[in-house]
C-alpha cells in the first residue's frame, strides 16, 4: 500500500485511543502524550478559553451571551 513521499492520495492517520472529555490523550501507562506542534498546542489552549468565544460572538454581533459552567462550559448567544 505504500505511503512514501511520492504517494498522491490524501494522508490518513489511524489512532486507537481513548480521549477524556477535556480532549487529553494518555498512554496505557497514563503518561500524557504530546501531538502536534507548539503552535497547535497554543491554538487548542486558545479554543478552550471561554473568553475567546464570548469576545468573538460579541464581535460578530451576537447578544445575550451566557456561559453555563460545567465539565464542559457551554456558551450560548442570540443572533441579531
Amino acid at each position: 500500500m505504500g505511503g512514501g513521499a511520492d504517494h498522491a492520495g490524501p494522508m490518513k492517520v489511524v489512532s486507537n485511543t481513548a480521549v477524556s472529555l477535556d480532549g487529553r490523550i494518555n498512554t496505557r501507562e497514563r503518561r500524557f502524550a504530546f501531538f502536534g506542534s507548539e503552535r497547535d498546542h497554543a491554538c487548542m489552549s486558545r479554543l478552550r478559553e471561554v473568553e475567546w468565544y464570548t469576545e468573538a460572538l460579541l464581535a460578530l454581533g451576537f447578544h445575550d451571551i451566557q456561559v453555563i459552567p460545567g465539565g464542559v462550559d457551554l456558551v450560548t448567544a442570540v443572533a441579531i
